[in-house]
C-alpha cells in the first residue's frame, strides 16, 4: 500500500518521497512503521510534514533521506511528562530543552509507529512536523505556518532538521541564528 518516488524538488542527495497508494491526509501505523524501518534500516532521516505544516502535497507524504544532520542530536533532553499518553512498553517519551515542544518518541521502528499515531490522535494542533532519525521520531505541534518575520517561508521539517530551505538568495545572506530561533519559537507550540 505504499510507493516510493523520486522528488521532483529534492533538497538532499538521494531524496525519496514516500507515499500511500490510497490518498491519506496523515500516514496509518503502517506506514509509520515503514518509515521508522527504513531510518534505522539506512541510518537516515525521515521528514514529515502534514496538511498545514509547510506541505505543498495535499496528500501523507515523508521525505527518506540516507543522511543525518548534528542539529536536533547536539540538543539537550529532558524527561517528558509522563501523563501525555499512554505508549507501548519498550517506548519512550523525552523532550528536547529548548523553549518551544519538541518531543521525541524513542523506541523499536514498529512500537514507534503505535506511540506516534495516537500522539495524532490526541494532538491538540492541526498541523505537526516530524523528525526521525537515529532511533527517534521528533514530533513538532504546529501554531503557525509562517513565521514571518523570522523566516518569510512555510516552517517545516526540513528546517526542523536543520535544513533552512531559502527561496531567495538575499533573503537567505541576512539570515541569523537568532531569527531562526525565533522562527521555531513562534511557528511551534510552548514546551513542555
Amino acid at each position: 500500500g505504499l510507493a516510493m518516488t523520486p522528488n521532483r524538488y529534492p533538497f538532499a542527495h538521494q531524496q525519496r518521497l514516500l507515499w500511500p497508494t490510497e490518498p491519506r491526509r496523515e500516514p496509518d501505523v503502517a506506514m509509520w512503521t515503514t518509515i521508522g524501518a527504513w531510518v534505522d534500516a539506512c541510518d537516515g532521516t525521515a521528514l514529515l510534514n502534514n496538511i498545514g505544516s509547510a506541505a505543498s502535497i495535499a496528500r501523507a507524504h515523508a521525505h527518506l533521506i540516507p543522511e543525518r544532520l548534528p542539529f536536533v542530536a547536539c540538543l539537550g533532553e529532558r524527561a517528558a511528562p509522563t501523563d501525555l499518553l499512554e505508549v507501548p512498553e519498550g517506548v519512550q517519551l523525552i523532550a528536547k530543552d529548548v523553549p518551544f515542544c519538541l518531543l521525541g518518541v524513542r523506541g523499536p521502528a514498529s512500537l514507534r509507529a503505535i506511540a506516534i499515531h495516537r500522539l495524532a490522535d490526541a494532538r491538540l494542533t492541526a498541523a505537526w512536523n516530524v523528525v526521525t532519525t537515529e532511533g527517534t521520531a521528533w514530533l513538532y505541534p504546529r501554531r503557525q505556518e509562517t513565521p514571518a518575520p523570522h523566516f518569510p517561508y512555510a516552517l517545516g521539517a526540513s528546517e526542523i532538521w536543520g535544513r533552512w530551505c531559502y527561496g531567495d538568495e538575499d533573503v537567505f545572506a541576512q539570515a541569523t541564528g537568532e531569527m531562526l530561533e525565533r522562527a521555531l519559537i513562534a511557528a511551534g507550540a510552548p514546551a513542555l
